[in-house]
Formats: structure tokens, sequence, C-alpha cells
């Protein structure tokens, strides 16, 4: 028996099952209960801007990422400030350009 054919098989399952179950973790994840069913991972909605922030602290404290205390007390300051969050993009690029 070849193993070509069949190890193909089992790889084209896995991606249709991966892919099925992709779409039912994102369904989960996905506010539903909102107009606009845009994602969190990609949305300028102020809400999933902070929810992605307090993700990425989460995540380097556990991969043991420290934190840039000048950066964190920055972007505060333009959060207080009303800071649209386009200009908050451009000054963080400003701001790593100069590092």
């Amino acid at each position: 028996m070849r193993k070509g054919p069949v190890l193909l098989g089992f790889f084209l399952c896995f991606l249709l099952y991966s892919a099925s179950f992709n779409g039912v973790i994102m369904n989960l994840v996905r506010p539903q209960n909102t107009p606009s069913q845009e994602s969190p991972f990609a949305s300028k909605d102020p809400a999933a801007i902070a929810w992605r922030r307090q993700q990425m602290a989460v995540d380097n404290d556990i991969e043991g990422v420290a934190r840039d205390p000048q950066l964190d007390a920055l972007v505060a300051s333009w959060d207080a400030a009303g800071m649209p969050i386009d200009q908050q993009l451009a000054k963080l690029k400003e701001y790593f350009a100069g590092r």
C-alpha cells in the first residue's frame, strides 16, 4: 500500500477539521450583539483595543517580557488626553523609530 495518497487524505481531513474548528472558535470569540461583526482582533473600538492591551500584558507576563514604564506612562497620558487611535499609532511608530 502506498503511503502518499493515505497521508495526503489525512492531511486534507485535518485541514478541513481545523478550518471548521477555527470558525467555531471565532464565532464564540466574536461579539454577537453588536451591529458590526468586526473581529475584536482588528477592531478600532476602544473596548476591543483595551482588551488587546490587556491580553498583550498577560502574554508578556507569561513569557517574561519586561515592561517599559516610560512607554506605559506615555500611552496612559495619550488615553487620558483622548488622543485618537490613529494618532497614537503614528506616535508609537515615531517613539520606536527614535530608539
